[in-house]
C-alpha cells in the first residue's frame, strides 16, 4: 500500500491568540448589546404606558421592539463600550508582553 500520494491537507487549527482575540471581541460585543438593551428598556418604559389596547398591550411585541433597537444600537457601536473593552484588553496584553519574566 502506497501512502505517498495522500494529499488531503490537515485542518488548520487556529492559534491560541486568534481564538482568544475572537472570543474577546464576541464578549465585548455581547456586553455592549446587554448594556444597550438596559438603556433602551429604561428609555422606552414610559413609551408603552398609555397603550393598553391592541398590539402594544402584548409584552412580546414590546420586547421585540426593545431587542431590535438594542441589537441595532450595539451593532453600530455608537456607545463605544465594546471598543473601550477591546482597547483595555489590548493594553493589558501589551503590558504583559513588555514585563520581564522573573
Amino acid at each position: 500500500m502506497d501512502i505517498t500520494n495522500i494529499t488531503t491537507p490537515l485542518p488548520s487549527v487556529p492559534k491560541q491568540d486568534e481564538v482568544q482575540s475572537s472570543e474577546k471581541e464576541n464578549i465585548a460585543a455581547e456586553f455592549e448589546q446587554i448594556f444597550a438593551k438596559q438603556l433602551v428598556e429604561q428609555m422606552a418604559k414610559d413609551l408603552f404606558k398609555g397603550s393598553e389596547t391592541g398590539m402594544m398591550k402584548n409584552s412580546l411585541y414590546k420586547d421585540h421592539i426593545i431587542d431590535t433597537l438594542s441589537a441595532e444600537l450595539a451593532k453600530q457601536e455608537p456607545l463605544g463600550i465594546s471598543k473601550m473593552i477591546r482597547e483595555y484588553w489590548q493594553q493589558k496584553t501589551d503590558e504583559n508582553v513588555d514585563e520581564p519574566t522573573r
